[in-house]
């Protein structure tokens, strides 16, 4: 496989997966998950189990249906082998409060093989909770 047609490192994989995001390519965003994908979340997603469906159906779906505009923007990457942590802002609109989210987070992701196996997000839950309100 040409090196254009395999994602070969871990913040590359990383990169393809913000990409997605942005562009709402869930066959790409899918794509690169585990099978066995583990998503922590610190934002009140009902995650019960592991793998791809379950991380669309409880995070992207009412992640999109609360927020207008949602795009990641990761500014950098710390990579320690098959762990990225990326730091960025989130830019969005609240759906309801039509607040405007600007707001940092951090992002630890585990690959392997060019797929995501655990996802843990960190962000400021206060400044979060703020927007929401009315």
């Amino acid at each position: 496989m040409e090196k254009d047609e395999a994602i070969t490192t871990a913040v590359e994989t990383i990169r393809a997966f913000y990409t997605a995001i942005v562009a709402g390519d869930v066959e790409t965003m899918v794509g690169l998950m585990s099978p066995e994908i583990e998503w922590i979340s610190v934002v009140d997603f009902n995650i019960q189990s592991r793998g791809p469906d379950e991380v669309m159906k409880k995070v992207f779906v009412p992640l999109m249906q609360e927020w207008e505009s949602f795009s990641p923007s990761p500014s950098e990457f710390l990579v320690d082998g098959s762990t990225v942590v990326s730091l960025g802002r989130f830019s969005c609109v609240h759906r309801a409060t039509m607040k405007r989210a600007d707001l940092a987070y951090a992002h630890v992701w585990d690959v392997r093989d060019g797929k995501i196996e655990r996802h843990r997000q960190y962000i400021d839950t206060l400044a979060l909770d703020q927007i929401r309100r009315f």
